[in-house]
C-alpha cells in the first residue's frame, strides 16, 4: 500500500490516492483484478470523522483508492481484504450453479382427516424436477416462484400451514397498535398524527431462531402489500429487501424486484404522489465459514448494484447506506448498532422532511 503523488500536507478538498498491489498467498504481486476491499480514512481529532474510498480496480492486480479530504487533522487509512478474486469466483459458482441453497421445511395439515407431513420447500425448483411431484405456490404476475415438495399422505397442496424452519447448504414516541414480530407490527402517534406499518416480506426468509413458525397465509409479498396501499403526499413506503436474499441465486433477486418495480409504477399510475424509498444493503460480519458463503459482503454489493440497475429511471428514492455501514466506527455486523441506525434514520428523514 502506498500514496500516489504524495505531498506533505494536504488540503480540505483535495483527493488523496492510495495505491494498493494485491498479492497471493506467496507474496508474489497478482497479475490480474477481481479483489473485494474494504476503505476508510478516519480521524479522531481535531474531529472524530470517518469516510469510505472508492476502488478503482485496474484488471492487472493494482487497485486505487480515492478518498476526498473532507475535514482537517491527522488522518489514518484502513484497507481490508474482504474477500480475495479466488474467493470472490468461488461465491460466483456458489450462486450461480447450486440454485438450491435454501432450503425451507413447511407442515401441510389436512383438517379432515387430521394427516400432516413436513416437506422441503425452495424459491427455486431444480429443471430435471416432475412438476407432478411438487406444490407449486407461484405467483407469475408478481414474478414470485415458490415450490414444495408435494406430500406424500394424500393431502392438498392448500392445506400448508407453517414453515418454522430454514436449512442453509419501539420508539417511545409510537404506541403499539398491533404485533405479530414474524409478520407485522402497526406503531401510532396521535401527538405527531403518524401512523407506521411494518409488514415482513414473503419467503424467502431466515426463521430457523424464530420463536414460532412463520404462517403462510398471514405472509404477503411486497407487491402485493404495495398494490393494497392507498398512496398520496403524505404516504411514504420503505422497502429494504435483501439480507434473506444473500443464500439465493440473483435471479430470484432480479425477478422479485422487478415484480417490486411493477407494483410501485402502478401506484404511482393512481397516486403519483407517493414518496417511495429504497434502504440499500450494508457490510456484513464474517465471524464464520457460513458467514463468507451465504452472507458474504460481495453478495451483499451485489444486491445492492442490481436494485440500482432496475430502479435506475423510476421515482424512488435509493436511501444508500453501504458507506455509511462501511465507514462505522464499530465492527462490521448485518444489524448496524443504535447510533449508525439513527444516522439512517436521519439521512431517511432528509428526504421525508427537506
Amino acid at each position: 500500500i502506498s500514496v500516489v503523488d504524495a505531498q506533505p500536507k494536504y488540503h480540505v478538498g483535495q483527493l488523496l490516492l492510495i495505491k494498493v498491489v494485491a498479492k497471493d498467498s506467496k507474496g508474489r504481486a497478482k497479475s490480474h483484478g477481481g479483489d473485494f476491499f474494504r476503505t476508510k480514512l478516519l480521524s479522531t481529532a481535531p474531529v472524530m470523522a470517518s469516510t469510505t474510498g472508492r476502488v478503482t480496480d485496474l484488471n492487472n492486480g493494482t487497485y486505487i483508492a480515492r478518498f476526498k479530504l473532507s475535514w482537517p487533522g491527522n488522518l489514518s487509512v484502513s484497507v481490508q481484504l474482504t474477500h480475495s478474486s479466488e474467493a470472490v469466483e468461488v461465491l460466483k459458482r456458489i450462486r450461480d450453479k447450486v440454485p438450491k441453497r435454501r432450503i425451507m421445511i413447511c407442515g401441510f395439515m389436512d383438517e379432515d382427516t387430521n394427516n400432516s407431513e413436513w416437506t422441503t420447500c425452495t424459491n427455486n425448483v431444480v429443471k430435471h424436477v416432475n412438476l407432478r411431484d411438487v406444490c407449486e405456490f407461484s405467483k407469475p404476475t408478481i414474478n414470485v416462484s415458490f415450490y414444495c415438495q408435494r406430500p406424500k399422505h394424500p393431502i392438498h397442496c392448500a392445506s400448508i400451514t407453517a414453515c418454522p424452519r430454514m436449512k442453509i447448504i419501539t420508539n417511545t414516541l409510537f404506541t403499539p397498535t398491533s404485533r405479530n414480530p414474524e409478520s407485522s407490527m402497526e406503531l401510532s402517534s396521535k401527538k405527531h398524527n403518524i401512523h407506521l406499518k411494518f409488514s415482513f416480506h414473503h419467503f424467502p426468509r431466515n426463521v430457523n431462531n424464530a420463536k414460532k413458525a412463520a404462517e403462510v397465509k398471514q405472509l404477503t409479498y411486497v407487491s402485493e402489500g404495495i398494490d393494497d396501499i392507498v398512496g398520496g403526499p403524505n404516504v411514504v413506503i420503505i422497502v429494504g429487501l435483501w439480507a434473506h436474499y444473500m443464500a439465493e441465486p440473483m435471479e430470484t433477486f432480479r425477478s422479485r424486484v422487478w415484480g417490486i418495480r411493477h407494483a410501485i409504477e402502478r401506484l404511482h399510475s393512481r397516486y403519483p404522489d407517493t414518496m417511495v424509498i429504497w434502504r440499500t444493503s450494508n457490510t456484513n460480519h464474517h465471524d464464520k465459514l457460513f458467514h463468507f458463503l451465504e452472507n458474504s459482503d460481495w453478495y451483499a454489493r451485489q444486491i445492492l448494484l442490481e436494485v440500482k440497475k432496475i430502479l435506475k429511471d423510476l421515482n424512488v428514492v435509493i436511501l444508500d447506506v453501504w458507506e455509511m455501514s462501511q465507514s462505522m466506527w464499530h465492527n462490521a455486523t448485518l444489524h448496524p448498532p443504535k447510533d449508525v441506525i439513527k444516522e439512517h434514520v436521519n439521512m431517511l428523514l432528509s428526504y421525508i422532511c427537506p
